[in-house]
């Protein structure tokens, strides 16, 4: 078995490199609604960004102990490879 070569962050998804944009106040005529409405889009926003950084953190920490189980086999005594 070989040791990866490539480091943890080849494995991030090109999206989780694109900011999660704001969401917008619209206008529609009642500026308490279109707050309301804000708020509830803006957490919508929050939520995005909040899953794409776990599954970012999720996905190095994996790969990470990937690379750290590699480096232990091959580092093992030969006799103790099976």
């Amino acid at each position: 078995m070989l040791a990866p070569t490539d480091g943890c962050s080849t494995l991030l998804a090109d999206r989780w490199r694109d900011p999660v944009p704001s969401a917008v106040i619209e206008d529609n005529g009642d500026p308490a609604l279109d707050w309301q409405l804000f708020g509830i889009a803006q957490t919508g926003q929050l939520n995005i960004a909040n899953r794409d950084k776990a599954d970012a953190i999720e996905t190095v920490e994996r790969c990470e102990a990937r690379d750290r189980a590699a480096r232990e086999q091959l580092t093992r005594p030969w006799w103790r490879l099976w």
